[in-house]
């Protein structure tokens, strides 16, 4: 692999993610913080968005472990990941136990949607309790 080591190698391209990661998790979370969430903090947000960006680089790496040629690689990752995404469709119902929520939770698509579900879940609950507050004090 270009003269480097197989260690070398690999820690440039998680160096790499990384920088890039990081960047875009950054974007993502000062877009939802000015526009989205109100009262979650930006660290919280931030943490969710790297998170999740590093889970699906590991997903990649751990998907072309097993693949001989790239294009195979790459087409059986998206698959999967299409297939992960379905399943945090399904997750999202009430009907779902709880049990089964945080186990699915492993896979990143769906942590990430019942992660930002309950980001908003907060984030209405906090909203209403403060209206409700001035509506209340402006009755007494």
């Amino acid at each position: 692999m270009m003269g480097l080591s197989d260690g070398v190698y690999f820690a440039s391209w998680l160096i790499e993610f990384l920088v890039i990661n990081t960047i875009f998790a950054l974007i993502n979370s000062i877009i939802l913080v000015t526009m989205v969430f109100e009262y979650i903090g930006f660290f919280w947000i931030f943490l969710l968005m790297w998170l999740y960006g590093m889970s699906v680089f590991s997903l990649g790496y751990f998907f072309c472990s097993f693949m001989d040629r790239t294009r195979i690689g790459i087409i059986f990752g998206i698959l999967v990941y299409f297939i992960m995404y379905f399943v945090s469709l399904v997750v999202t119902s009430v009907l779902v136990s709880k049990n089964i929520k945080m186990l699915s939770s492993l896979l990143p698509p769906t942590c990430l949607q019942l992660g930002l579900d309950n980001f908003i879940y907060f984030d209405v609950i906090y909203t209403t309790n403060i209206i409700s507050y001035h509506l209340i004090n402006l009755i007494l």
